[in-house]
């Protein structure tokens, strides 16, 4: 008999964000830090997946699932779309800081209105 779940769980066992900007810019989470111009995101980017979303946490990042593939930045820029439109900011407000090449990325969010 399957024991029932309570909601989405990540394999680490932690519950996953339910989305929207509360889950992404959560303070007390370590992927999220409050910069002086906005934020600073830790994403772990999981590229071809069936659809995108957050999936959760995985260490010490927030990890999101793109459905563009891995190649000539397709699943970046997917990345930030989909981060922007969670956020509610406009895409020019979400920029790759580092890990242009690699699934772990630092993501800066510049816009004054985002927050709690």
């Amino acid at each position: 008999m399957a024991v029932p779940r309570s909601g989405p769980r990540s394999l680490a066992g932690v519950p996953r964000p339910a989305g929207g900007p509360a889950a992404i810019l959560d303070e007390g989470a370590p992927w999220a830090q409050r910069t002086e111009h906005g934020w600073s995101l830790t994403i772990r980017v999981q590229p071809g997946a069936s659809r995108a979303g957050v999936a959760g946490p995985m260490g010490d990042a927030l990890k999101v699932r793109v459905s563009a593939p891995a190649n000539e930045g397709k699943a970046n820029a997917e990345l930030v779309r989909f981060l922007a439109r969670q956020l509610g900011v406009p895409a020019r407000d979400v920029e790759i800081v580092s890990g242009h090449q690699a699934r772990t990325k630092v993501v800066a969010v510049r816009h004054q209105s985002v927050g709690l």
